[in-house]
């Protein structure tokens, strides 16, 4: 289990203040502890007086024409786009049942439940932990921190005109539950996968396929220490 540490937690003086004086402070949402406290936290876990918590991650596998590579599990969101932000992200977008496997595997047999094409500025996928960051902003719905479904949103899109209604009503975006995956086919010349923000950055090229589901090892960690 992981135990987060904020080393810069708000100070006494500070408590009230709406006016933020330094914007590259962060808010360490799921550090258990901070600086000040981490010396008396730290033997409570280390003895089994606290127990851990479980958050849902995003498993993403990306089959190239030679390769297919499985991505760091993800604990907030996924972002699919153009690397250029000005140019259309262009995709077919298919919610599935069944989970990601590789496709040499005999269990991989999807069964598809709704494919469209998608012209857009990009795809955001989120858990339950990241519906609260780009997925709110991006007009996401804030999701209970502990379901298991992810969730989808399609950025600026626009749909082919012979678009069903059905993939109409999906096209603003949805929910993927623990049964279901996203496939995407990428139809852009070039793409890229982003883990978590833009620290981690998988490049795409035409022809693509992105894999999706919410069944990542989970993330185990110790959210809030009992005083």
């Amino acid at each position: 289990p992981v135990l987060g540490v904020n080393s810069d937690p708000t100070r006494l003086e500070e408590k009230g203040v709406t006016n933020v004086k330094d914007e590259r402070r962060s808010r360490g949402a799921l550090c258990g502890t901070t600086a000040n406290t981490v010396q008396l936290d730290l033997p409570k876990i280390i003895y089994g007086n606290e127990n851990y918590a479980v958050r849902f991650r995003i498993k993403c596998l990306i089959r190239s024409t030679y390769t297919e590579t499985r991505l760091p599990p993800a604990l907030n969101d996924i972002l699919v786009t153009h690397p250029i932000p000005a140019a259309v992200s262009r995709f077919r977008l298919s919610t599935c049942h069944g989970n990601v496997a590789p496709s040499y595997s005999p269990v991989y047999k999807p069964e598809e439940i709704m494919s469209f094409n998608v012209w857009s500025s990009g795809i955001w996928i989120s858990t339950a932990t990241g519906s609260t960051a780009a997925m709110k902003s991006a007009g996401g719905q804030p999701m209970d921190v502990w379901s298991p479904d992810l969730q989808y949103m399609i950025r600026e899109q626009i749909l082919e005109e012979t678009s069903s209604s059905e993939a109409l009503k999906l096209s603003n975006g949805g929910m993927i539950c623990p049964d279901d995956m996203l496939l995407l086919r990428w139809n852009s010349q070039h793409g890229s996968v982003f883990v978590d923000g833009s620290h981690f950055k998988h490049s795409l090229e035409l022809g693509d396929e992105i894999k999706i589901d919410g069944k990542a090892p989970v993330l185990k960690i110790f959210e809030t220490v009992m005083s």
